[in-house]
């Protein structure tokens, strides 16, 4: 049985395809061409485009590393009527120039949907992530835009221990409740 493949037919994702084949040797074509096939192909393609609203703060980011999660494609549209093999993470290394680096996915696979960042990571620094699928047909025509920003903090440090006493300057029944502010692991304190 012969076969024959092409990826450059540009066919739009879903389109049907039907074929029919004329043979050729030294004596020239076959009179008529096979009649068109009872069987048809659709079309598939790269994967679209990853929304930025997909990539999201983990919650093991802290001030030496960055939980980077993303929401994988799922629809027959998204993935190009194919399984996903690959996602290609990036960050700018904080550097915020629009250079990235690749952190996981080029060239090894890899096909979870999370990566934790420990080399080069400073706290209290925004780093920039941009993520992009492969299936069978290669990359997503581009990565995921705008980039998205995550900082190298985490939530506050626990607590020490509150001192209440009796505020009778006030009122005799008053309760005063006093702390230290915590460690605010490099994200401002906002409310208590």
């Amino acid at each position: 049985m012969s076969r024959f493949t092409s990826a450059t037919l540009n066919y739009a994702l879903f389109e049907t395809i039907r074929v029919r084949v004329s043979a050729y040797n030294e004596k020239g074509w076959t009179e008529s061409p096979s009649p068109t096939s009872t069987t048809a192909a659709t079309a598939r393609t790269v994967p679209e485009q990853m929304p930025s609203a997909t990539i999201q703060r983990g919650s093991l980011t802290s001030e030496t590393q960055i939980h980077v999660q993303w929401t994988p494609l799922v629809t027959d549209v998204e993935i190009g009527d194919t399984a996903i093999l690959s996602y290609n993470l990036r960050f700018d290394s904080g550097l915020g120039l629009n250079v990235y680096v690749d952190l996981v996915g080029n060239p090894s696979d890899f096909p979870f949907i999370e990566f934790i960042v420990t080399d080069g990571i400073t706290k209290d620094t925004d780093y920039s992530f941009q993520v992009r699928a492969r299936n069978i047909y290669g990359w997503a025509d581009s990565f995921s835009d705008p980039a998205v920003v995550i900082a190298s903090s985490d939530v506050p440090a626990i607590m020490d221990a509150l001192v209440t006493s009796y505020d009778t300057g006030v009122d005799p029944t008053a309760v005063k409740v006093e702390w230290v502010s915590p460690y605010d692991n490099s994200e401002p304190v906002v409310d208590f």
